[in-house]
């Protein structure tokens, strides 16, 4: 399995505060059968700019030694929308390792023209956003933007905490039963309050529509790595 969206490298963002932190995070991955990890940290525009923020978040990736190759890890971002980013210098950067796909928070904003304007310009660009954990946001529901995303290659991540919510477990088990979302993340930051459940999600996914529904929902993942 991979994670595709994960806040372990230590010190760069909210995530793991130390390295410590992220072996445990790391090892309880790898436990879950977890073999490839996408380390996304925060990227916002109103604090630093891409070259910037890329030196950081390499300085700190470098900073885990071994782990890296010990658990396969890559380099990405999660990278917050701000009005513009479509013709953002220097946006193409923050795409995931050696990949056209790029990690994009909404930030609680309201779809609008300009957003879609915006995700427009990024496909433009040969950018394909994954819009990031979804079911935080309004257009959870919104099956207009969800074929709007589709119609446009635009991917869609949901959270696993979503299949562990009453309130959104059907919805969620529907999107993934209709090819209608891409993939499921655990958006982990520590080992703990928000520690990775990868597997646990999938036996959610598994009980609920089937070992094959599972399987090739899983394989959605390869495309990136």
């Amino acid at each position: 399995m991979i994670d595709i969206h994960t806040h372990l490298i230590p010190g760069i963002d909210d995530g793991c505060g130390s390295l410590e932190e992220a072996k445990k995070v790391c090892w309880l991955m790898r436990s879950q059968g977890v073999d490839r990890i996408i380390a996304t940290p925060h990227f916002y525009a109103d604090s630093t700019d891409p070259k910037e923020f890329l030196l950081k978040r390499n300085k700190a990736f470098k900073s885990m030694g071994d782990l890296v190759s010990k658990y396969n890890i890559r380099k990405g971002a999660e990278v917050r929308y701000f009005t513009g980013i479509g013709r953002a210098d220097d946006i193409e950067l923050l795409k995931i390792d050696r990949s056209d796909f790029m990690m994009l928070e909404l930030a609680d904003k309201r779809i609008n023209e300009i957003v879609i304007d915006d995700l427009m310009e990024l496909r433009s660009r040969n950018i394909r956003p994954i819009i990031a954990h979804l079911n935080r946001y309004s257009e959870f529901n919104n099956d207009r933007f969800i074929e709007f995303c589709n119609m446009n290659s635009i991917l869609i991540q949901l959270n696993t905490e979503c299949l562990f919510s009453f309130f959104q477990r059907r919805r969620a088990l529907e999107l993934i039963r209709t090819g209608a979302v891409q993939f499921i993340a655990t958006d982990c930051h520590d080992a703990e309050r928000r520690r990775p459940n990868l597997k646990e999600a999938f036996d959610v996914i598994r009980a609920h529509l089937g070992d094959d529904v599972a399987e090739e929902f899983a394989e959605n993942e390869d495309r990136i790595i």
